[in-house]
């Protein structure tokens, strides 16, 4: 069977290339058992020590070539990790490190060796990008110089977005777009089968209906909110392979993970949906707005069939219509978020030309008394967030990093559908934090056109620039 066959049955399939790794990987991973293995003297205690950073930097060489080495472990993290949280792997200077950590370490350094590549495939972006950086490096450098590793639990978030994001740019563009396109796909069909599973063990409710797990009290919505954006990201693109003249199992996959979105019950993933699909409608000639159409159709048509199925004592209509009447910016939840955003950017407007412009520290803490209760959590708004902590500095370089992947209009068609991403992760950011899990979706989307259009002599791209991947065989069948 040829290779390009095997590629698109699975998603993450490796390409030959020559001077790949594999086997000095493979010696590192020896050695650090070795190490670990025999009697405890001076040697191969250095080599247990420096065993680990050695295994780390040949996979980072490999994961140059195979965007699977990250992509694959990223999968397993998003999936895998339970609503009540991850479980840590081992503690460092007294913090958690967590099986993301681990992920975000290799994808670091693995962009940091192809630094060449990140800078043109940033071109156009890369002046507020660098702003970006520099001002988070500022605010976390003054943080952590007085709140210690609180500071690094403050930065986590945004620190985990743009090192998954600068190693996706960092490969070649035309083979990087090809891994995404499997990698969603993949891991959307994967959320599917969780998402199916929770129904089936706890039930379908909304927000309000909770269920014991691990001692823990979560809610029965079969899905976090970032993985269901990820599911909303898969819907976008099966969409519009599918209006754009891809197999009708294109539009069946759509009108699946559209369903599942309505589902999860995250009102504000809805709304972000929605508003990638709409501004990908521009993009289509008129006869595939009407495909486009047709896959809210079938949507539906999946969909009414449950509706009259139990879901927490009620049919799944009522609780639906309850997670949709409950949305709201001037009460519930959305009230309270909206509240605690205006009073926090209040509060840094009232303290000075410093905080409006650079932000408050990194670990200084998010405390406030919302609606007569005292909350310190960071606020549900990735732009308030980043203004606390960059200031209008930091804002304004994450407004142009994320206009400009909107305005861009040089794509090609492979890569058309991420004006849709960039618009979803844009408008889930205004209740959330950055998701890391749309970081390979966002790096995509601010990618310089010219490069996209240029693949590499000699590489993979160059074959693919005619000729999309597949999805993953059974996953959207």
């Amino acid at each position: 069977m040829r290779s390009e066959a095997l590629t698109e049955m699975n998603p993450f399939a490796a390409r030959a290339h020559a001077g790949t790794p594999a086997f000095l990987t493979a010696s590192g991973v020896v050695a650090v058992g070795v190490g670990y293995a025999l009697p405890s003297t001076g040697p191969l205690l250095l080599l247990a020590a420096v065993g680990p950073l050695v295994a780390l930097a040949l996979l980072a060489i490999w994961a140059r070539s195979q965007p699977w080495v990250v992509l694959l472990p990223l999968s397993a993290v998003i999936v895998l990790t339970p609503k009540t949280g991850a479980t840590p792997l081992a503690t460092l200077a007294g913090r958690a490190v967590l099986p993301v950590d681990v992920v975000l370490a290799l994808a670091a350094v693995a962009a940091a060796l192809g630094i060449g590549h990140l800078s043109n495939n940033l071109r156009g972006s890369r002046l507020a990008a660098v702003v970006l950086v520099l001002a988070s490096a500022v605010s976390f450098g003054a943080g952590f110089g007085t709140f210690g590793t609180r500071a690094v639990l403050e930065l986590r978030p945004l620190l985990a977005l743009l090192t998954l994001t600068a190693y996706v740019l960092s490969l070649d563009a035309v083979n990087a777009v090809a891994a995404v396109r499997r990698w969603l796909y993949f891991t959307a069909g994967a959320l599917v089968v969780l998402a199916a599973g929770r129904v089936i063990t706890q039930g379908l409710g909304n927000a309000n209906d909770l269920v014991l797990v691990d001692g823990q009290m979560v809610t029965t919505r079969p899905l976090v909110s970032s993985q269901a954006a990820l599911v909303g990201a898969a819907a976008l693109i099966a969409g519009y392979d599918w209006a754009t003249g891809r197999g009708s199992r294109f539009g069946a996959a759509a009108a699946c993970f559209a369903a599942v979105v309505v589902l999860t019950q995250h009102r504000s993933v809805w709304v972000a949906t929605l508003a990638g699909g709409l501004l990908l409608l521009p993009r289509l000639a008129a006869a595939r707005v009407v495909k486009a159409t047709l896959v809210v159709l079938w949507a539906s048509a999946l969909l009414a069939p449950l509706l009259l199925l139990p879901a927490w004592g009620d049919t799944l209509t009522a609780t639906l219509a309850r997670s949709a009447a409950t949305a709201s910016l001037s009460s519930g939840t959305g009230g309270d978020r909206t509240a605690s955003a205006a009073l926090l950017v209040r509060r840094s407007l009232d303290a000075g030309l410093s905080d409006v412009l650079l932000g408050r520290p990194y670990g200084s803490g998010w405390e406030r008394s919302v609606l007569g209760r005292v909350e310190t959590y960071q606020p549900h708004n990735a732009y308030v967030q980043t203004f606390g902590r960059s200031g209008l500095v930091g804002l304004i370089a994450v407004l142009v990093v994320v206009g400009s992947a909107l305005a861009r209009r040089r794509r090609p068609p492979s890569a058309q559908v991420a004006v849709g991403w960039v618009a979803l992760f844009a408008v889930y950011s205004t209740a959330y934090a950055f998701p890391f899990e749309l970081a390979p979706l966002v790096a995509i989307a601010v990618m310089n056109g010219a490069a996209l259009a240029a693949p590499e002599v000699g590489t993979p791209a160059a074959r693919l620039t005619q000729r999309e991947p597949l999805p993953v065989a059974g996953v959207v069948a």
